[in-house]
This record gives structure tokens, C-alpha cells and sequence, in this order.
């Protein structure tokens, strides 16, 4: 269950299904919207044989959005869908999110980070994209957004090591990096 503004979300997954059910309640118990949206697909390789494949997961939660994104870089679909908690409305990206970008509120989604080795890509809601490269760089950056620039941390999250990085939105280049010290 998910307070949201005056009504009341309910995030559903049955085990048995492929796809989460999202409802939105009143406060009288009232069915004001519902949707779904796949979270695993079923392939058929031999006769007699269904094969789940699990893809989609719930990534995060803005103050109005639902973000699930595709976990597992093995998988065949590479997707990310935000859901609006207003009216249910529902944008896809056809890439894997290894990191949201917020407002500088930090109330809604900017965009998202994609990663391939070294290399990033920054997806901004508006189709805006950003391509840079990290030496050693990880899936588990944390990133902030703030009047253009893009502060990255980089770390692994089972390993020693950081870095910390500016990319500057508007040359598109790493404006600098930092010497993190380490424990």
C-alpha cells in the first residue's frame, strides 16, 4: 500500500501471473483506477513447456511516479516504465535504468542513467541524451542533479574503491573529478 495525496495505491503481484495489478483506492474504499503492467513473459521452447522469464521490477518511487525498470542485464528486454500516480498514465523506454535522476526538488523524475561497462548514457525525459565514460565505472552510482550538472559517486557496492565525477549537461564533457579518499 502506497499513501497518495487523499487516496490510497495498492501495488499487486501475484506469483502466479506475469504482470503487477495497481489500484487506486479513495478514502471510501471506492475503485477510482486501475492498470497493469507486465513484469514477466512466457516463452514456449519445447511442446508441453512454458518458460517464465522475469524481467521487471519496481526500481523507485518519485512523489507522483512508480518506476520499474528491467534488473538483470542477462535478460532479452531492456525496459523502463513510469507510471503516473495521477491518472495512471504510462511512459516505456526500450533501456534498462541503473540510476534515476530527480528534479532539483527532488520530487519528480529527470531522467535516467543507462550503463555498459565504462560507458553512460543519460536519458532525460525529454529524449535529451548524454553520453559519457568512467574508468571502472558501476552500475551502482548514485547521481545528482543540480543546475546542469550532474555529480555521479562512483562505488561498487561489494568492493572498496570510489570516484567522484561532474558532468556538465551543457558541454556534454566530465567537468571534473574528485580524489575520494578511502577507509
Amino acid at each position: 500500500l502506497l499513501p497518495y495525496k487523499n487516496d490510497i495505491i495498492m501495488f499487486m503481484e501475484d506469483m502466479y501471473t506475469t504482470h503487477y495489478i495497481i489500484c487506486k483506492y479513495n478514502a471510501d474504499g471506492m475503485e477510482l483506477m486501475r492498470t497493469e503492467i507486465e513484469h514477466t513473459y512466457v516463452t514456449h521452447p519445447d511442446p508441453g513447456t512454458d518458460y517464465h522469464h522475469r524481467y521487471l521490477g519496481l526500481y523507485g518511487l518519485t512523489e507522483s511516479q512508480m518506476i520499474f525498470s528491467s534488473h538483470n542485464a542477462f535478460e532479452e528486454k531492456f525496459k523502463t516504465v513510469v507510471l503516473s500516480m495521477d491518472d495512471f498514465s504510462k511512459v516505456e523506454y526500450d533501456k534498462t535504468a541503473n540510476g534515476l535522476l530527480l528534479d532539483e526538488d527532488e520530487k519528480n523524475l529527470a531522467g535516467f542513467v543507462t550503463q555498459n561497462d565504462d560507458h553512460f548514457t543519460v536519458q532525460m525525459i525529454d529524449n535529451t541524451k548524454y553520453e559519457f565514460e568512467i574508468k571502472y565505472g558501476s552500475p551502482a552510482c548514485d547521481f545528482i542533479l543540480k543546475d546542469n550538472l550532474l555529480y555521479i559517486a562512483n562505488y561498487h557496492p561489494i568492493s572498496t574503491g570510489s570516484s567522484l565525477h561532474c558532468f556538465d549537461l551543457k558541454t556534454g564533457k566530465i567537468k571534473w573529478t574528485a580524489d575520494v579518499k578511502q577507509i
